[in-house]
């Protein structure tokens, strides 16, 4: 194996190695979605990125994150849409604990559109580690028409191999 020492002013030699590069690349990845609900994520820091639970105005606090609101209407017959996806990317991820909160929203706005009245609420958050491999995807069924708000907290660990968990931690009635 080849080696050679790099000098950088004021800094310790560095070696490297000619077999392969190192990559510092972080391909981690979080997305949250949920159905006619609005969501929003905080993370460790409390930043803040999706929809305020109280308005349904966007909110992007979060570097790197983008939230989306989507609904497709049927090409077919023309009629509006009947559901309304919102979604929080972020990556790079920083690791830690995110605070996920789903509001129902049934005749409310969600960022632009409106959201509907449902009856099946799914939360879906996908995740991939550091180097890009995935981890399980977590699926929860949250009933809001028996709530108002739904929160959880996800560990999330970048770590490849390792789990990311979802917990419940509040379930508010009407």
């Amino acid at each position: 194996m080849k080696c050679g020492a790099i000098y950088l002013i004021g800094l310790v030699p560095a070696l490297v190695s000619a077999q392969k590069p190192v990559s510092v690349k972080d391909y981690s990845v979080l997305d949250v979605a949920v159905n006619d609900a609005r969501l929003l994520v905080i993370d460790p820091d409390g930043k803040r990125t999706g929809l305020d639970t109280a308005s349904g105005q966007e909110i992007r606090e979060i570097l790197h994150a983008s939230v989306a609101v989507d609904a497709i209407d049927n090409d077919v017959t023309g009629e509006p849409a009947t559901s309304v996806t919102v979604q929080v990317y972020i990556q790079p991820v920083v690791e830690g604990t995110y605070r996920i909160i789903l509001v129902g929203a049934g005749g409310k706005a969600c960022g632009t559109l409106e959201c509907r009245p449902s009856d099946n609420f799914e939360l879906l958050v996908d995740v991939l580690a550091v180097d890009g491999s995935p981890q399980p995807v977590i699926r929860v069924p949250v009933d809001l028409r028996k709530t108002t708000r739904a929160e959880f907290w996800l560990h999330f660990l970048k770590t490849p191999g390792s789990t990311s968990r979802l917990e419940r931690i509040s379930r508010i009635e009407r």
